[in-house]
């Protein structure tokens, strides 16, 4: 008996381009001079008002794409503004 199941399972080579898919546009769509994505790995830089604006879109998206930001996982990086 086959089982059906929704989405690429691990190993399936095309698991990491059906990942990525969705999350182009959000990335596209973002302010930061800097936005680079590897699968679930995303990197910001730039003014960081503007930085900040777009983790708050980022932590949004656990409704829309499935995606939740742990911020346990995430560090800034601003040298000289913090003191």
């Amino acid at each position: 008996m086959l089982s059906a199941q929704m989405g690429p399972q691990q190993g399936d080579p095309l698991g990491p381009l059906l990942f990525s898919l969705p999350l182009q546009p959000v990335l596209h769509s973002l302010e930061s001079v800097l936005t680079v994505g590897f699968l679930d790995d995303l990197t910001l830089g730039g003014e960081i008002g503007v930085v900040f604006r777009d983790v708050d879109i980022l932590s949004g998206l656990g409704s829309k794409l499935g995606l939740c930001l742990n911020p346990a996982k995430c560090a800034v990086l601003a040298p000289g503004y913090f003191g």
